[in-house]
């Protein structure tokens, strides 16, 4: 792929890319609190406590991600091994998640349920610091990479609007037409959007292609790592950051 133009099957993969994780992470944080307290049983406060303290590990990730992924060395490319990397990881844990028994006593469901929404969280973090750092890593024209930039954008907020459009009526098709959802109907409706999801970022992957690196020097490296630990540090003395 050259330094300017990036062909349109390029573009058009990415956003699809966007459109389905999208829909996986809408079904996530738009049901899994009504998954855990109404289906698996789980009390309001655990789940709370759940998503409280994923929230804080998932901050922490997200930096300790950029780092790996901007020293990530590989043929092909800094992100693109990551996305290939996450995206069954990804998939898998959200349809476990929605697959948590409802036999096992109340402290193992809390486990359970806490597990594997973090590794959910981990895999998306992988999948998301890649797949955002791919308008930078495909061109160097300023044109091109606000360009896909807004189809990043165009297709997350796509996915987003049409999950919680159809998220309702698709559920409850799935409960035999019951508004009380069970949860074969989450597991269902995980899969189709996982199968969604790994077409598009498949697509992603397979019609891109990340420039070389054309600057690979000590010094270079080395002020990274200056830069990567002056950052970090930098951020730990922010207290608004931190709360």
């Amino acid at each position: 792929m050259e330094t300017g133009k990036i062909k349109g099957i390029s573009k058009f993969s990415i956003a699809l890319g966007f459109f389905g994780q999208a829909l996986l992470t809408g079904l996530v944080a738009g049901y899994v609190t009504y998954f855990g307290t109404d289906i698996v049983g789980i009390s309001a406060l655990a789940m709370g406590n759940i998503l409280l303290v994923s929230r804080v590990f998932d901050g922490v990730t997200d930096i300790l991600m950029g780092v790996v992924i901007d020293r990530n060395k590989s043929k092909q490319g800094k992100a693109r091994p990551w996305i290939i990397r996450s995206i069954i990881p990804f998939i898998l844990f959200t349809i476990l998640l929605y697959s948590t028994p409802g036999a096992i006593s109340g402290t193992a469901k809390i486990v359970f349920v806490f597990v594997m929404y973090n590794l959910y969280a981990l895999a998306y973090t992988a999948l998301g610091c890649a797949m955002n750092t791919l308008n930078v890593r495909l061109t160097r024209d300023e044109k091109e990479i606000n360009t896909i930039s807004t189809l990043m954008m165009f297709g997350n907020i796509l996915g987003n609007t049409l999950i919680n459009a159809a998220a309702v009526a698709v559920l409850t098709a799935l409960s035999g037409g019951s508004s009380n959802y069970t949860r074969g109907a989450f597991i269902k409706f995980a899969v189709i959007l996982g199968v969604i999801c790994l077409a598009g970022t498949l697509l992603t992957y397979f019609t891109t292609s990340e420039l070389k690196d054309t600057d690979n020097t000590q010094d270079r490296q080395s002020k990274e790592k200056t830069d990567t630990k002056a950052s970090i540090l930098s951020l730990l003395k922010n207290k608004y950051w931190m709360m």
